[in-house]
């Protein structure tokens, strides 16, 4: 009877590892294939490709319960990165005003910081822009006035060469 007992302990240790791998097997491949599609998720008509907030947002939607969307939120602001993707995007600024509901005066701030930082990319761009447009106006006006200085002298040369003839 022990020897059944034995038999049987060792039937079962088999059957649960067996198991195990199979979960394991099945776990892993379930999170590559996840990890393949995830980068195909569409948000408001535009692929999410890597930005997780959009991946989130795709697969989740905005979620109803505030304090979760608090803690979400919370975890986009720890990343410090695609804040300005979710200023652009209708949908995730309305998750993020639903949530404001339970910001502190200084998380808001924080929001605020993370979603239009100060000096970006785009803006210090838009700056050299600026200033090569002031500098294009500098060199035009530079021409205009260096054109009128030299119609200034053969006018001035003319003017004293008729004085001077009719002298």
């Amino acid at each position: 009877m022990d020897v059944i007992k034995a038999d049987a302990a060792k039937a079962k240790a088999v059957l649960v590892a067996d198991a195990a791998k199979a979960k394991t097997a099945v776990v892993t491949d379930a999170s590559d294939a996840w990890k393949a599609v995830s980068t195909d998720l569409v948000l408001d008509g535009k692929k999410c490709g890597t930005n997780p907030i959009c991946q989130e947002l795709a697969r989740y939607g905005v979620n109803v319960n505030h304090h979760i969307d608090h803690l979400v939120i919370q975890q986009w602001l720890k990343t410090g990165q695609y804040g300005q993707w979710c200023a652009s995007s209708k949908i995730c600024m309305d998750a993020v005003k639903e949530a404001q509901h339970e910001f502190t005066k200084g998380e808001r701030q924080a929001v605020n910081k993370w979603l239009h930082p100060a000096h970006t990319t785009e803006s210090l761009l838009q700056e050299l822009s600026f200033w090569a447009d002031v500098k294009a106006e500098a060199a035009k006006a530079e021409a205009g006035l260096a054109s009128a200085a030299s119609a200034a002298k053969t006018d001035a040369t003319k003017a004293l060469h008729w004085t001077e003839g009719a002298a």
